[in-house]
């Protein structure tokens, strides 16, 4: 039993590391932000019962102005959405919790390119931390 409990613990310090870890990047944009000009593309998320992450849409392509908005549906999940220090987005690092959309914006200054992103759920009853890495395209302005 006392293994398990180790696990468990192991477990609650690796999820607590990565937010603590995330929560110290230099740039960190508010949930509550206005929407700016530019369409909004939602990206919603679930994980399965085994684990694995669907995206709808699986990709996104976005033009300079756009917002992408992160839903998750899955209420027993806390999330993260980390895209890195080359983010063409507002943000670089949100968390959140199922019904709580995350929300960036693609700069005006953006290079157009695919961008991975990294995303963690974490189910504190099942002690289960998952990871993904989807990607978005910026893509050329309309000519």
């Amino acid at each position: 039993m006392k293994h398990k409990r180790n696990l468990s613990k192991i477990s609650c310090m690796l999820f607590l590391f990565l937010f603590i870890a995330i929560g110290f990047s230099l740039y960190c944009g508010s949930n509550e932000e206005a929407v700016k000009e530019g369409n909004i593309h939602i990206v919603e998320i679930t994980v399965t019962d085994e684990g694995e992450f669907e995206y709808k849409p699986c990709i996104v392509k976005m033009e300079k102005g756009d917002t992408i908005e992160w839903k998750f549906l899955n209420e027993e999940y806390y999330f993260a959405v980390h895209i890195g220090w080359n983010t063409p987005l507002d943000m670089m690092q949100k968390q959140g919790i199922s019904g709580e959309p995350i929300r960036g914006q693609v700069r005006e200054d953006a290079p157009n390119d695919r961008y991975k992103y990294f995303v963690a759920a974490f189910n504190q009853r099942k002690k289960i931390l998952l990871t993904d890495d989807p990607e978005f395209i910026v893509k050329p302005p309309k000519k």
